[in-house]
């Protein structure tokens, strides 16, 4: 069984209005499996040293990813951009911002 949680910054008093209408820099916390991979900085050192993660920039946010791997997020995002460039292609951006 997959479980996935996904924590939005309450934005109105309607949970539905709230999970349609929220954007990337509403997104306070993301857990995959138990293990939380994303979010706001503050969220994510409740279950990890600063060390741990890594900063992105979402829409003039700053949040944090987890990224479990040998290489950071940066490195990989970084060799699937060279990757992709050698095929004429182009890695899409992490989030579209809106006004």
């Amino acid at each position: 069984m997959h479980r996935r949680l996904l924590v939005l910054r309450e934005s109105n008093n309607d949970p539905f209005w709230t999970a349609t209408h929220s954007t990337p820099e509403d997104v306070m916390l993301v857990i995959i499996n138990g293990e939380p991979i994303y979010g706001d900085p503050k969220m994510m050192q409740t279950f990890f040293d600063t060390e741990q993660l890594e900063s992105l920039d979402i829409c003039g946010v700053e949040k944090s990813i987890h990224f479990n791997s040998q290489t950071s997020f940066h490195q990989t995002q970084k060799l699937l951009k060279n990757a992709l460039r050698r095929s004429s292609r182009t890695l899409a951006p992490l989030s579209e911002c809106g006004n």
